[in-house]
């Protein structure tokens, strides 16, 4: 089980998709956090990007007036969400490495 963070300071540009999925692919991170995404919506897209053919999921909490957001997006091969819980500034997710 491997986890990061990143402070991404907006989620929306395609290079910095493809920063994530460097991270990821070099780090070999089983879940990432994202923090200041800036981001009101994620889509299915957004994920190919970030993961590329690993099967994936998200959840995550929009960002308000172009300011915060997170995002916390996993490998479903490694992570089970049990649950979620979230607010303006914070998210939490339960379940299984």
């Amino acid at each position: 089980m491997k986890i990061g963070s990143w402070n991404i300071r907006g989620f929306g540009a395609d290079n910095k998709k493809s920063m994530i999925k460097d991270f990821i692919r070099i780090e070999k991170l089983d879940l990432i956090g994202l923090v200041k995404t800036k981001h009101t919506e994620v889509t299915q897209w957004d994920l190919i990007k970030c993961w590329g053919k690993i099967k994936s999921d998200y959840t995550h909490v929009a960002a308000r007036n172009n300011s915060g957001g997170l995002i916390a997006t996993w490998n479903q091969e490694s992570f089970v969400l049990s649950s979620s819980f979230a607010a303006s500034r914070w998210l939490c997710l339960v379940g299984t490495f």
